[in-house]
């Protein structure tokens, strides 16, 4: 009899700072390493909350353990419609308040996980819309309406 073992390496795709250090982690929060060296531009910098736990080879934990669900899902639907290589960063403080910044000139503000496949394909017919110099703080929350408010170049 054969035993075949088959190996895939995880690819980092976020990093989050904790307590001084640089964690990178796959799209379903797997800690990868710690690091200093490594292409930002090619990753999401994430900030979702109090840590309670964060090890090498294991899914980070949150103090709000529904945390982790927030941020895979969001990666993940970001993802779906071809959104997340201009990600830079997701600013989640709670459950309730979700924000992204979208290609160093839009902030996102998505409000809950609640509808968020509405949401995000409610952004991507806005960006279709926007010239790719607009910058500002765009609003959808609520998906039957949405606001931006312009920054001043």
């Amino acid at each position: 009899s054969t035993l075949v073992i088959g190996v895939e390496e995880d690819t980092a795709v976020m990093y989050s700072e904790i307590c001084g250090d640089t964690y990178l982690m796959s799209e379903d929060l797997t800690v990868l390493e710690r690091s200093d060296s490594f292409d930002r531009s090619k990753m999401v910098e994430l900030y979702a909350g109090d840590v309670s736990m964060c090890y090498s080879g294991k899914s980070i934990e949150y103090v709000d353990s529904r945390m982790v669900n927030v941020v895979v899902k969001l990666y993940a639907v970001l993802k779906e419609y071809g959104l997340i290589d201009k990600v830079n960063s997701f600013t989640i403080k709670n459950r309730f308040d979700i924000q992204i910044r979208y290609d160093d000139r839009l902030d996102v503000y998505f409000g809950s996980v609640e509808n968020i496949d509405v949401k995000v394909c409610f952004f991507n017919g806005i960006l279709a819309l926007l010239y790719e110099d607009e910058s500002g703080r765009l609003d959808i929350s609520d998906i039957k309406e949405a606001s931006l408010h312009r920054y001043d170049k």
